[in-house]
């Protein structure tokens, strides 16, 4: 798992304190030091030199598309990409590498786009493949469980009530407990 990690494209810019437990416990299951500078070499891609630099080009032309801010601009051309070259079978896989969340899936987490990016992969993942991405479960799991419930109607449209009827439990349950404090309007 190890070898793996180190060979994924630009590994050697993994945080310090992951990158050094990574080299560790390659070394400690019998890897060769000496491939170990060759391996980190060829992995180096450069996505976020690469990314560094579009985002210095869009700010450049910042407020050029009806006054888009960069960050929607990025934001809106990654939400595409993901959609466009999301691959069930490899985002699996990769994610049998993770020991812990990674911080950018944290992020889209919270992120109202974010949890709408996911929830809509779910959906035609679902739809297109016939059966369920092992990390999209996860995601909408996380969700459901770690979302504020007053937005937790958010993972209605995704799941069935056959499905995940604990999601709509947990709605119905955060209704109901509000009812006594809700105004006619709500």
């Amino acid at each position: 798992a190890a070898e793996l990690k180190l060979r994924r494209p630009d590994a050697i810019m993994q945080p310090s304190a992951e990158l050094v437990e990574t080299i560790k416990s390659y070394i400690d299951n019998g890897g060769e030091p000496a491939k170990l500078t060759s391996m980190l070499s060829a992995s180096y891609k450069g996505y976020a030199a690469m990314s560094c630099l579009v985002a210095e080009w869009i700010g450049e032309v910042d407020g050029t598309k009806g006054g888009a801010s960069s960050t929607s601009v990025v934001e809106d051309s990654l939400e595409l990409l993901v959609k466009k070259s999301f691959d069930q079978e490899k985002v699996d896989q990769a994610s049998k590498l993770f020991n812990c969340e990674p911080q950018w899936l944290r992020s889209m987490f919270q992120d109202e786009k974010g949890r709408l990016l996911l929830r809509e992969l779910y959906r035609r993942n679902k739809e297109s493949q016939g059966e369920d991405s092992i990390f999209l479960k996860l995601c909408m799991k996380n969700l459901y469980n770690n979302t504020n419930p007053l937005s937790s109607h958010e993972l209605a449209d995704v799941a069935s009530s056959t499905e995940y009827c604990v999601v709509f439990e947990g709605i119905m349950f955060d209704y109901l407990s509000r009812f006594p404090d809700m105004s006619e309007d709500e």
